[in-house]
């Protein structure tokens, strides 16, 4: 037996103190608002913007007995465990769509944790579904379970009844499924230990129940890791041989992490909102393939096309007979005033956009938007207007209107995979 004093806890097995304070703050809150022992866990992660004075980072922190949730800019929060774990929920599947080598070079949204938090998930998850590992056990029976017809034939005497031999008697086999074995509790602690400290960031409750098991000898994770590797090399089915190598991989990576604090989240939330929101806004209209493209004339008087430099809407929609249609520019900005507005390159690049689309459907109607996070507008509409006498050129370069979305109704639709149908009136109306 390995003896307390001997061992090494894993930070996340049972050492956390049960979490009683939940802080909620904003991405680009300003540093000095929060308290000392978060801000130097920003600080030193690097979860800062360019300027250094604003936290640039959506997710949860969490130190001793303390949740810090950084919520994306303009959120407003309803329930706290419950925007937590959506929060966390939308974190967990953006990731999932985009760690794959196929989308690998949409990376630039820096996922922070968020591997060792898919792999607990996924532990949590299979608990819920199977229940903790069991060991089978099969043993000899008579008269009981399934009929072993050699061994009857061998070891039974059989009587004559109309012409036809019967066996009053049967050898048969039984199976019984043990749970109190040491790879049994293994993970019946890891279990209890992972959902203590992330049952109710994921889920919004806790679901572990199995409190009849007792502890492993020990719980040092050498120990763990040791036995669990030589109980795979016991096991044969799928779910057993993923599950055991499951809980290695976990222990292995906490092993590893000699990081007091654990951060779970995205430091780049703007490649978060503007996906969720291609997602979640119907009326899709799939027309990147079709606009034009940039085409350079040489010298000899040839010319050279770039596709792979062409134009890259972020949404197209429109109404089913694509009379009407909305190019939307999703804007993780804060625009409470004129200085988070978009800028110069922003206004260009829509202005174009809606021309182009314009000479593909010359007979639809048009419109343009910048949608920003947020439940109280302050921009309307953004205009061109003539220095020399102050009129606006809409006839000109268009207009693009404004709208806000709260980002918790965004990741709730997104978590759900549902659409915003209330959003087709706003961008699809007539007038």
């Amino acid at each position: 037996m390995i003896h307390p004093q001997n061992t090494h806890e894993l930070n996340y097995l049972g050492s956390r103190d049960k979490i009683v304070n939940v802080h909620l703050s904003h991405d680009r809150d300003y540093l000095e608002a929060l308290p000392l022992k978060i801000k130097l866990v920003i600080e030193k992660r690097g979860l800062v913007t360019p300027s250094g004075n604003k936290v640039n980072f959506c997710g949860v922190i969490l130190i001793e007995d303390s949740i810090y949730a950084f919520f994306p800019r303009k959120t407003i929060f309803i329930n706290n465990r419950h925007n937590i774990s959506v929060l966390i929920k939308t974190i967990r599947k953006y990731h999932a769509l985009f760690s794959s080598p196929l989308t690998s070079d949409d990376d630039g949204a820096e996922m922070i944790g968020v591997d060792r938090l898919s792999l607990i998930t996924a532990l949590l998850e299979d608990y819920s579904i199977n229940g903790i590992y069991s060991e089978r056990q099969s043993y000899k029976t008579t008269n009981s379970g399934k009929p072993n017809w050699s061994r009857t034939i061998n070891r039974q005497s059989p009587v004559s009844s109309g012409g036809n031999l019967v066996y009053l008697d049967f050898e048969s086999q039984m199976r019984r499924y043990n749970t109190d074995s040491e790879i049994s509790k293994i993970h019946s602690y890891i279990i209890k230990s992972i959902d203590h400290n992330y049952g109710q960031l994921l889920f919004g409750k806790q679901r572990f129940n199995e409190h009849h098991i007792a502890q492993p000898i020990s719980v040092d994770d050498k120990y763990l890791i040791m036995k669990l590797k030589k109980g795979l090399s016991k096991v044969y089915s799928d779910r057993d041989i993923w599950l055991l190598r499951s809980l290695i991989e976990l222990l292995m990576k906490t092993h590893d992490d000699k990081q007091t604090d654990e951060v779970i989240g995205v430091k780049h939330f703007h490649y978060v909102w503007e996906y969720m929101l291609s997602r979640v806004i119907p009326g899709e209209l799939p027309l990147n393939s079709k606009l034009p493209i940039p085409t350079y004339k040489t010298e000899s008087g040839s010319f050279l096309d770039c596709p792979q430099k062409g134009q890259r809407t972020d949404i197209i929609i429109s109404d089913t007979h694509k009379t009407r249609i909305a190019v939307i520019d999703a804007k993780y900005y804060d625009t409470s005033n004129i200085s988070g507005a978009p800028g110069w390159p922003d206004l260009v690049k829509q202005f174009f956009y809606a021309r182009a689309v314009k000479s593909i459907f010359p007979s639809a109607i048009i419109r343009n938007y910048f949608i920003f996070p947020g439940t109280k507008p302050f921009l309307k509409s953004a205009h061109m207007k003539s220095r020399k006498n102050l009129s606006l050129l809409d006839a000109e370069y268009g207009v693009i209107e404004c709208t806000y979305l709260c980002p918790a109704k965004v990741m709730d639709a997104f978590n759900k995979n549902s659409k915003l149908y209330d959003l087709e009136e706003v961008f699809l109306r007539s007038s």
